[in-house]
């Protein structure tokens, strides 16, 4: 395939995974919540808006919501699993998506165990072979589930091993301090915030608001 005729084919995955990727970094779960499959066209963009609906509704403790943008996900799987496309359905990122849906289900339903479980074995894989440029790392959403069962100190373990592998990522630096807060280490919750201000330029290359003040 031509360079242009390639590009010109992800346009329609790139369209949907902007608004995705931004209702999710900024944390907006009700806007993520709300994508609409139906206009994103192909079938990997289907099954983008509802991986990002599911880890919304996850946040949200939409159970039903959650279990049905899952469902709607592994439909679109099976689906592509009986056409040319059937390596990409079966590949080892795929394995790692739908570990984090699972993970974010069983957070919706109050499994914590199964919660932690899924997610840890998503984000062991992941630090493994690598993720996408802009993808949320599975190692970054293990952190969030600990700290919002209250696990602070192994929190903080996470985000710390998520940031060696993702250097200066803006949520895992925030929460990492907030982690540090929460364990009573104010003086490396300080260094955390010191880097995320060092890299937004104190805030001046930086528009993140979050959607909710209650975090994560």
């Amino acid at each position: 395939m031509k360079p242009d005729n390639y590009m010109h084919g992800m346009f329609p995955y790139y369209r949907v995974k902007l608004p995705v990727f931004i209702a999710l970094e900024t944390r907006d779960w009700k806007a993520a919540a709300a994508l609409d499959a139906d206009e994103a066209g192909t079938p990997e963009s289907k099954l983008l808006v509802y991986w990002a609906r599911t880890i919304a509704n996850g946040h949200l403790h939409q159970t039903r919501q959650a279990r049905s943008d899952l469902a709607a996900y592994d439909a679109i799987i099976e689906e592509l699993k009986k056409g040319d496309q059937a390596w990409e359905a079966t590949s080892t990122g795929r394995q790692i998506d739908r570990g984090v849906l699972l993970s974010w289900v069983a957070f919706a339903e109050g499994n914590t165990a199964e919660s932690l479980r899924q997610m840890r074995a998503s984000a062991d894989l992941q630090d493994k072979i690598g993720q996408g440029e802009v993808d949320i790392p599975a190692r970054e959403m293990l952190g969030e589930l600990l700290l919002e069962s209250g696990k602070s100190k192994k929190a903080l373990v996470e985000y710390k091993q998520a940031l060696k592998l993702s250097p200066n990522r803006f949520n895992s630096l925030f929460f990492a301090g907030r982690a540090a807060e929460a364990a009573g280490d104010s003086s490396q919750a300080r260094s955390y915030y010191a880097a995320l201000l060092k890299s937004t330029d104190n805030g001046t290359r930086s528009g993140r608001r979050f959607a909710s003040s209650r975090q994560p």
